[in-house]
């Protein structure tokens, strides 16, 4: 059966979390028997070393920067999207257009409610991954403290909720990467919400068996997001002095792209590393691995990847909510400060603990997070 994937994402390299969403589908669909073509749109250009792999990149097209701050800034003058107007690319959305007609795909498979603009809702067999609830992304994001952002923030988010809605109306199933995302949708009150359907990751991430460097913990993220950004500050100021109290050679790592020098100069005693090459060395050289955010935002991959590279996590209890299987989760989880730099502490003195904690994380990865509970449930949703 032929298959068209519609992505604003190219699923290599796996850098960061949507591109490791779109992999995880792409591969899920081709080994369930799909012949997918894919076309994207993203920040770079196709690398022509992944042009072997085992699916047909009809294209992949690079966002103008120019044109997309033109589209969006007549979205805002016709109280559009600015999202959905950024991808709105005419040459992407044409070929979409010109493939569809040309080929008799069985299903057509878009990812991100960000693509709305570009895909004719009219067509059948539309399958749509919105990954996350991006219109409760949009409302985190408000927490900025710049007044202006604020508003464009709560602006985008009641538009993107209209659209989520209209996706939830029109599309065969609705895809969605936890069940705390899938009880946000059902919130919406649509009348079939049996077509919302949660589905896992996975990751192909080998432990390379790295000694674990004493009293070294570890955040990893992309540090130009708002919620990162949040979190380590947070952290920083709120947490990291009462574990210093109980052990002041601890040394925090924040790993991922684009620190601003303002934090990288107010927090000197930190070390930011920027984008690194070898990301998971040291996340499994890490004695702990912290999650210090404090609302859900989809499923962060930082935390399997934490699993799977047997690196004990600490988090805030509220992360509980976004994990399908709630019984014996395999973290700390903390209600405030005091009990999350306490949880630290605790994994740091007691290597025993941290051992019997970064263990049962694995063996719970290897049963929930994997490819074939992914394809499982992926085939029985769009077969039924």
């Amino acid at each position: 059966m032929k298959l068209l994937l519609i992505s604003p994402n190219y699923p290599f390299p796996q850098d960061k979390g949507n591109r490791i969403r779109v992999n995880n589908i792409l591969q899920s669909l081709i080994d369930l028997g799909y012949e997918v073509d894919l076309i994207s749109i993203d920040e770079r250009k196709l690398d022509n070393s992944f042009s072997s792999r085992e699916f047909k990149p009809l294209a992949n097209f690079k966002v103008n920067k120019i044109s997309a701050t033109l589209r969006m800034i007549f979205a805002f003058v016709k109280n559009q999207s600015l999202t959905t107007a950024f991808y709105n690319c005419p040459n992407f959305r044409n070929k979409i257009l010109k493939e569809i007609k040309k080929n008799s795909y069985n299903k057509i498979f878009i990812i991100s409610s960000c693509l709305y603009d570009t895909i004719p809702m009219t067509l059948d067999n539309i399958y749509w991954d919105l990954i996350d609830t991006d219109s409760f992304k949009w409302k985190t994001l408000t927490q900025t403290s710049n007044v202006f952002k604020k508003i464009i923030y709560r602006r985008e988010a009641k538009l993107i909720k209209n659209i989520e809605k209209q996706i939830l109306s029109r599309a065969k199933r609705v895809f969605v990467v936890s069940n705390l995302e899938k009880e946000k949708l059902v919130n919406f009150k649509i009348d079939d919400f049996n077509k919302i359907h949660s589905l896992n990751i996975f990751r192909d991430i080998k432990k390379r068996n790295f000694n674990k460097i004493e009293n070294q913990i570890i955040f990893t993220g992309d540090m130009s997001y708002l919620p990162n950004i949040i979190a380590v500050k947070s952290f920083i100021e709120e947490i990291l002095p009462l574990v210093k109290l109980e052990i002041p050679q601890i040394k925090l790592i924040v790993a991922g792209r684009t620190p601003s020098l303002s934090l990288i100069n107010k927090y000197y005693e930190v070390t930011f590393t920027g984008e690194v090459k070898d990301l998971y060395k040291l996340v499994e050289e890490s004695s702990v691995y912290i999650l210090p955010l404090k609302d859900n935002i989809g499923f962060p991959t930082k935390i399997l990847e934490a699993f799977l590279l047997e690196t004990p996590l600490v988090a805030y209890s509220k992360i509980k909510e976004i994990f399908e299987v709630q019984e014996n989760l395999p973290l700390l989880f903390s209600n405030n400060n005091q009990e999350f730099a306490d949880n630290i502490i605790k994994l740091l003195k007691d290597k025993s603990l941290a051992s019997d904690l970064a263990q049962n994380a694995l063996k719970y990865s290897n049963q929930y997070f994997t490819k074939e509970r992914l394809m499982k449930n992926l085939k029985n949703s769009i077969t039924s």
